[in-house]
């Protein structure tokens, strides 16, 4: 392997937004390229030997692409790229403010002694504003 493309390597391995199971692969290869056996890398990176010889040989057949993970199998995702993007998009916009533009926003503490739109009273001082009690 190219002196250059070892720095890559290094420096790829070394990233801190690299995946570690990336990362760990990277160290492998790079531990090959410095002449180390698979027990020698087997031993110094923790890993175990049939690791390091499928990790070797996809780097051998493939190259760099073949230390990516491949897909997964099971369900397929619910919501394609599409979806994601529109959700974010909307998450990035506050929503509308619940009042109408130029009123003050109510909270059950104003309502209580806030004036109904006819002009009397609220129905919780109904009692209050006509003077006489429930049962009397």
């Amino acid at each position: 392997m190219e002196p250059d493309a070892q720095e890559q390597l290094r420096a790829e391995a070394k990233a801190p937004g690299t995946p570690q199971g990336r990362a760990l692969r990277l160290r492998i290869v790079l531990a090959a390229a410095a002449g180390k056996t698979n027990q020698q890398i087997s031993q110094e990176l923790a890993v175990c030997v049939p690791a390091v010889r499928r990790w070797r040989g996809r780097f051998a057949r493939t190259g760099v692409a073949g230390l990516r993970d491949r897909p997964r199998s099971g369900k397929p995702r619910t919501y394609d790229d599409a979806f994601r993007q529109r959700v974010l998009r909307t998450l990035e916009h506050p929503p509308r403010p619940a009042t109408p533009p130029g009123m003050a926003p109510r909270s059950p503490r104003t309502w209580a002694g806030a004036p109904t739109p006819s002009g009397g009273c609220c129905a919780g001082k109904a009692f209050a504003c006509s003077g006489s009690a429930p049962g009397a």
